[in-house]
């Protein structure tokens, strides 16, 4: 397999998404933690590990149900597949003349 091609899938891309927004809730509890006093400081470790998971299976639940949406056209209503189109298309001659103030 292609590193590329694999790059690309949905489950490495919300992988990063999900650390990227596990990273940013880090520096938000660490500054939260400094304001706190020292008998109620946050329990980091287990808030960044329930953050991942959640925001993981949230981004695989949103990437696998618009694939769903796409393979069953819930977004394209009445959309033609390539033998539709071919089939619905009519040629007219080029000799084919029209006039506004024709009868």
């Amino acid at each position: 397999m292609n590193f590329l091609s694999l790059l690309y899938e949905p489950y490495v891309i919300s992988l990063l998404i999900a650390l990227l927004i596990t990273l940013s809730s880090f520096f938000i509890i660490k500054e939260d933690n400094k304001n706190v006093e020292q008998g109620e400081e946050i329990n980091m470790s287990k808030n960044l590990l329930i953050i991942f998971i959640a925001s993981f299976v949230l981004l695989m639940i949103i990437s696998y149900g618009i694939i769903y949406m796409n393979k069953y056209n819930f977004f394209q209503k009445g959309g033609f597949t390539a033998n539709e189109v071919s089939d619905k298309l009519t040629i007219v001659a080029d000799d084919v003349e029209c006039g506004i103030l024709e009868d």
